[in-house]
């Protein structure tokens, strides 16, 4: 029997994993910055695999990764808004999975990672719907805030066409899922031309989607053109509604076609089987010593001055350069002005 330590799971991987016989110690830290032995215990200080998942609100950070004797591996999940402190806090893991291979693949060599796995968030097996018995012919569910401008000019630009919208920012997953089962067009927006989780929804649900172009992270999970549509600019966006409309049942094709590839591929079984896969052939690779000391904080100094951590940086400063120098030697007051520019 494995055991696998989860920080922040989600996605289901916990109760997947267990399903597969491993036993699991799953953490919520619920933010800050923690000292791995005291959260681990005795009990836990050797497991077989340790994973820590990228939270999107409350971001934990460890002391003592490197001591672990198992592989260790951060899952990345917004890497698209954040490799500026996840290119020095990736360093202290074996292998990183995300779904933007593409971002840290083109990282300078010291901060590319070693092992490197597209690894995305799972779809949903989900009872296809016909599109003639959806009432929905175009939707959308997102928030839209002054951070998302794109995605206002996506609804503006469609509100001609009838696009329903539901950016309710405390809708829950199971909520999403209804409401693209009975839509039958969903275009896909995202921030900075990434990989969404919207992709998956709608596919789950055998809408047509219709997404910027993302790339290679985003075509290595559908085939475009097929299982779904790439436009370029709002014109392209437009005539793809419009081709929907026109052609409801090559529209509601790419939507089935979408979702069988979902159940195929993507469903939460395949990425628990594909973790523990990834983790009996990762060697390791993490930085140790002084430099994963160094990572560590510049990671932590990098989220100070986001303002992304709940303690000073004064007071970070002097926990940083302990653990960094010993206490025998705090230089505290030498990095301080760092953390102010």
């Amino acid at each position: 029997m494995l055991s696998i330590v989860l920080v922040d799971a989600h996605f289901t991987i916990e109760s997947e994993l267990r399903a597969l016989g491993c036993k699991v110690l799953a953490l919520r830290p619920g933010g800050g910055f923690f000292a791995l032995r005291d959260l681990l215990g005795e009990e836990w200080l050797r497991p077989d695999l340790f994973v820590q998942m990228e939270r999107l609100d409350a971001r934990s950070y460890f002391e003592g990764l490197e001591n672990l004797p198992c592989p260790t591996f951060f899952w990345a999940i917004d890497s698209h808004l954040n490799m500026f402190w996840q290119k020095w806090y990736t360093k202290l893991f074996d292998a990183v999975l995300t779904p933007h291979v593409s971002l840290f693949s083109t990282l300078p060599d010291f901060f590319r990672p070693i092992a490197l796995h597209s690894f995305t968030w799972p779809g949903l097996r989900r009872d296809f719907v016909p599109h003639a018995d959806r009432k929905r012919a175009l939707g959308l569910c997102a928030r839209i805030d002054a951070h998302r401008p794109l995605r206002a000019s996506l609804l503006a630009l469609l509100k001609d066409r009838g696009l329903e919208h539901n950016g309710n920012p405390e809708l829950k997953q199971a909520d999403i899922f209804t409401f693209y089962a009975d839509t039958k067009v969903v275009p896909n927006e995202s921030l900075t031309f990434e990989v969404n989780y919207r992709l998956l929804e709608a596919a789950s649900c055998g809408c047509m989607v219709l997404s910027p172009d993302a790339g290679e992270d985003q075509n290595t999970l559908l085939e475009p053109g097929r299982e779904f549509l790439v436009y370029h600019d709002g014109l392209e966006l437009l005539d793809f509604v419009d081709f929907a409309r026109r052609r409801p049942l090559v529209a509601e094709k790419i939507g089935l076609t979408a979702a069988r590839r979902v159940t195929a591929e993507h469903l939460p079984p395949q990425r628990a089987h594909k973790l523990l896969e990834i983790a009996l052939n990762t060697p390791r690779a993490r930085l140790s010593g002084p430099a994963a000391r160094m990572a560590l904080w510049l990671c932590l100094a990098m989220q100070i001055r986001n303002h992304a951590l709940p303690f000073s940086a004064a007071e970070h400063a002097d926990k940083g350069m302990s653990f960094l120098w010993g206490p025998e030697r705090n230089r505290s007051e030498a990095v301080r002005p760092l953390l102010a520019h």
